[in-house]
């Protein structure tokens, strides 16, 4: 496959990438394609600034397609595992478990969001993590005065961005 072997991940967008800007996953030639590359041991991350925070209920909704494509071909957890969903801007991290129902013995195909998916809850932070936000925060806006530059600094739970906000932006 072109020498693609060699890598360990591939990112891809959601919107006007893996489907239509603001439509649900319906390419189950894409799908193919996506699970060859798991089956080849390349990690999948769908990274989408799509932000339902952990609710895994309407990010099925939009990979609808290819989790019923997983769901047709009976796809091991151990395939799944290596695909993941970066969402919210990076600030949630979500993972397909394949579940068997109690009443049927079919495997469902869901997105779990972390807390579901790890023994921790990875979005608490610890003293030193917050420390090393707060170090970010006060970086960002230091720099941004002392560049005379237009931006806003946003401290959101789990990280730090800015927004670069042109000239007539709303300064810091």
């Amino acid at each position: 496959m072109l020498g693609i072997a060699r890598f360990k991940l591939i990112t891809f967008d959601g919107d006007q990438t893996l489907y239509a800007d603001q439509q649900n996953f319906s390419d189950s030639l894409l799908a193919h394609q996506l699970l060859i590359l798991l089956q080849s041991g390349i990690s999948i991350a769908l990274v989408t600034a799509a932000n339902y925070g952990l609710s895994g209920e309407k990010y099925e909704t939009r990979l609808r397609g290819l989790l019923d494509y997983f769901q047709r071909l009976n796809v091991p957890q151990s395939i799944l595992d290596s695909f993941y969903v970066v969402a919210g801007e990076s600030n949630f991290l979500l993972k397909i478990k394949r579940l068997e129902t109690a009443e049927s013995g079919v495997f469902e195909y869901r997105i779990l969001g972390h807390n579901e998916v790890w023994p921790c809850n990875i979005a608490d932070l610890t003293p030193n993590m917050r420390e090393a936000l707060d170090l970010c925060e006060s970086t960002l806006r230091t720099a941004i005065q002392d560049m005379n530059m237009k931006g806003q600094v946003s401290a959101l739970r789990t990280a730090i961005q800015d927004m670069n906000v042109g000239e007539e932006g709303l300064g810091i």
